[in-house]
């Protein structure tokens, strides 16, 4: 981005052995999505990156209108990996539970400022996320969707 390091950092459900088949999971590990992501940003800010993006198969559920943009009831699993995650993190898209929204996290828990996001189902929806980065930092100091 510009000659910035972005990392996108992937992740599926610790609970996937839960809803697929056992024969197509056979040899693969699901960890659990927090710990996964805290234990990869150590090594990517030692090679100079701080805008971390994570998409997660891992969603909530809102109360509010698509564009309020805050958190007030949200719930869901996702909270729980939220309020665990290293708040280097700065933008975490999400899924699984079709449903659309733009939080601020920040307004839920001032430690964690995420924009999180997630943009419905089947494709039905797109979130435009506009970030702006720290030229001298590499950090995402601007972010909106």
């Amino acid at each position: 981005y510009g000659g910035i390091p972005v990392a996108f950092i992937g992740l599926t459900l610790k609970a996937t052995p839960s809803i697929v088949s056992a024969a197509g999971i056979k040899d693969v590990e699901f960890r659990d999505e927090a710990d996964t992501v805290n234990a990869l940003i150590p090594e990517l800010q030692k090679q100079g990156i701080e805008a971390i993006v994570v998409v997660v198969h891992e969603g909530a559920a809102p109360s509010t209108k698509l564009n309020q943009k805050t958190c007030d009831g949200l719930s869901g699993p996702i909270l729980g990996i939220l309020d665990r995650l290293n708040p280097a993190v700065d933008i975490v898209v999400s899924g699984h539970t079709h449903q659309s929204y733009i939080c601020d996290y920040a307004t839920k828990n001032p430690a964690k400022p995420f924009l999180l996001t997630s943009a419905g189902q089947y494709g039905t929806l797109i979130t435009d996320i506009k970030v702006e980065l720290d030229g001298k930092t590499g950090d995402i100091i601007k972010k909106d969707a």
